[in-house]
């Protein structure tokens, strides 16, 4: 990981490159750099860093009227919207995540406005043996009222490489036809003119007008961009506040941007190839998952070529979008926001379950109980709560994680198993499928993901999808092998349990 304060190798392009950071309302473009009132920092030869209390924008380079919607894949549409002219993202249980840059205020979503709390907000802060500033440029705060929106789940592993991610944004309109530029050296200043040719200089620039849309890009190797020559995938970005980011490169083919990169179809751009501007800081960056997507950043800056045009309007091929690295930040956002928690405690505990299986009984239309985004309240969101949030299995009844015999002695000490009376079982004593009852139903959901005796879960089949596109895949035993082993040990507890009750 490298700090921005370090001197060293930058990008394999003989041009400088300024990073700013947004703090105006945002969007998904190109993004340069523009020198004002910032502090800059010389790197290496041909680059410097420099850092402005700006917000940017998205813009995308073959953007439809579709891109202003949500997307057919959505990784979480109705969770990102306006937030003081810039961006902002909600998490869950009243709380909403943005760069601290852009402020606390309300928050405009797809399903309305919402009230900030007061007094709520909370800095979030970066880990303390990095030897990085207390705070971060990463904010979060609590809204008055609860959005009736599904939650997002925060990734655990940082994007590697290669790695496609979906951007959404809240920023300034990108112009119709591309733009080409000429960049000339005199007498010690650059010059950039606008060309009525093709030049290998080229971009978007913006229009009057903002609106929330999404984009794609290709996380990149820092390497290629700070030479820094460590063994992470990071950059601190000295914004207001230290941040430890990801960097993504908008990118055409037979551009001034690099091809070292290139995604599993071979090109170096995405379908959708966007680059952060004006107004979108704060912005949501997903990345997917076998069962769909999580929460991976927050966008903070914006790197581009030195003396380049205004970086606020104008964005070429080249320029970087710098953002907030959550699988860093994880463990001090769930001090405060626990994906799955749903009584508000800070745990994830059999209370949170019964109260997602009563939703789900009752056909519940509130959208916090949509663990799998579907826009419905089914068994496949207690799958989820379950499986992906809580790490578990069908069958852990004291919910430590694990399937266990243990979790067998304690549902047939309940008494409950076919007991005839209508509803009166829950997940702890042994209704595993919801339904109210403890009977052999109970054991056929527990073997439809078999973990019996496997230890902890291995829940790398939930993690997001690598630079190949692949996924790791966890090896369990036969079905029906673990079925006879678990029948066999049931008849065992069921003799003990006979022993240990009185007549």
């Amino acid at each position: 990981m490298a700090k921005c304060l370090s001197i060293g190798g930058v990008m394999n392009k003989m041009n400088r490159v300024c990073l700013r950071f947004l703090s105006f309302p945002n969007v998904l473009v190109a993004i340069g750099c523009r020198v004002m009132r910032w502090s800059c920092l010389l790197l290496s030869a041909g680059w410097i860093l420099c850092w402005t209390s700006l917000a940017y924008s998205v813009v995308v380079s073959e953007t439809t009227v579709n891109n202003t919607q949500r997307p057919a894949d959505d990784p979480g549409w109705d969770n990102v919207g306006t937030l003081q002219g810039s961006t902002g993202v909600y998490l869950g249980n009243r709380w909403v995540l943005t760069a601290n840059h852009v402020g606390v205020g309300n928050l405009a979503l797809p399903s309305g406005t919402y009230s900030a709390e007061a007094s709520s907000s909370i800095r979030v802060a970066n880990p303390t043996d990095q030897g990085l500033t207390q705070w971060t440029d990463l904010v979060l705060f609590r809204l008055t009222e609860e959005p009736n929106v599904a939650p997002l789940a925060i990734t655990s592993v940082s994007p590697p490489p290669g790695t496609e991610v979906t951007l959404i944004g809240n920023g300034r309109n990108r112009a119709e036809d591309l733009t080409y530029w000429t960049r000339s050296a005199t007498g010690g200043n650059i010059l950039w003119e606008v060309s009525e040719s093709p030049t290998n200089y080229a971009g978007f620039a913006t229009v009057p007008g903002n609106a929330v849309r999404w984009g794609t890009n290709l996380i990149e190797r820092d390497e290629t961009f700070f030479r820094e020559r460590d063994a992470d995938n990071t950059y601190v970005v000295p914004t207001s506040g230290e941040v430890i980011t990801f960097v993504t490169e908008f990118d055409l083919a037979n551009t001034s941007s690099n091809d070292l990169l290139k995604g599993n179809n071979g090109e170096v751009a995405t379908a959708f190839e966007s680059q952060a501007v004006i107004n979108d800081s704060g912005g949501a960056v997903f990345v997917p998952k076998p069962t769909g997507w999580d929460l991976a950043g927050i966008i903070i800056a914006v790197g581009g070529y030195d003396d380049q045009p205004d970086v606020r309007f104008n964005s070429l091929y080249g320029n970087l979008t710098f953002i907030g690295d959550l699988s860093i930040y994880r463990d001090f956002i769930t001090q405060h926001y626990v994906h799955g928690d749903l009584d508000d405690d800070g745990l994830l505990t059999v209370i949170d379950l019964e109260s997602l299986t009563d939703a789900v009984r009752n056909k519940s239309d509130l959208l916090r109980f949509d663990f799998d985004r579907s826009g419905v309240v089914d068994q496949d969101d207690r799958t989820v709560w379950v499986e992906q949030i809580k790490q578990t299995y069908f069958g852990d009844s004291n919910l430590d994680g694990e399937f266990s015999t243990q979790d067998l002695v304690v549902v047939f000490t309940a008494g409950q198993y076919e007991d005839n009376i209508v509803g009166n079982s829950t997940w702890a004593t042994g209704d595993w499928n919801g339904d109210g009852e403890f009977n052999s139903s109970d054991f056929v959901r527990a073997m439809q993901s078999p973990g019996f005796e496997l230890g902890p879960r291995d829940t790398s089949a939930f993690a997001p999808i690598n630079v190949a596109g692949d996924t790791v895949v966890a090896v369990v035993p036969e079905p029906t092998a673990t079925l006879f082993s678990l029948l066999g040990i049931l008849g065992l507890i069921l003799i003990r349990i006979r022993l240990w009750l009185p007549d």
